[in-house]
């Protein structure tokens, strides 16, 4: 599962930079981010909260991600230009998708527990899926 979760560590990186830029918050997750940062030990609950993150920033930027690449399949370099700004907005939302996806990159699959694991690959489906791509794009 480390390396499913590298795999979905590197597609959101990599969705974040052309997409997202950064990404944004909910103060639960926040906490977790901090609880991690002070170096104590995260629950299943905290991982799950993590992933629910990245989820609920996907749900939104995905649907922006199918419209810049069919602007880009037409040549639309306006309607992509608008689509970015769009997609920037989402920052401002989601400021900690970058940290929330390097805990979960470097979690193993125990600290996470199975239900997480299968949380992640859900996740990586809802991305290749709706983006047309598959994950050996990225890596």
């Amino acid at each position: 599962m480390k390396k499913l979760i590298s795999s979905l560590f590197a597609f959101a990186v990599i969705f974040s930079m052309t997409v997202l830029a950064s990404c944004g918050g909910a103060p639960n997750v926040s906490k977790v981010i901090e609880k991690h940062d002070n170096g104590e030990q995260l629950t299943q609950a905290d991982y799950s909260a993590l992933l629910d993150y990245v989820d609920a920033a996907m749900d939104e930027a995905l649907p922006i991600v199918k419209e810049i690449q069919e602007a880009a399949m037409n040549g639309d370099q306006s309607k992509i230009e608008s689509l970015q700004k769009k997609a920037e907005n989402l920052e401002n939302k989601f400021p900690d998708m970058e940290k929330a996806l390097d805990i979960i990159e470097n979690a193993s699959d125990a600290d996470m527990g199975a239900a997480n694991v299968e949380k992640g690959k859900k996740l990586i489906k809802k991305m290749t899926e709706s983006t047309g791509m598959s994950m050996e794009d990225f890596i």
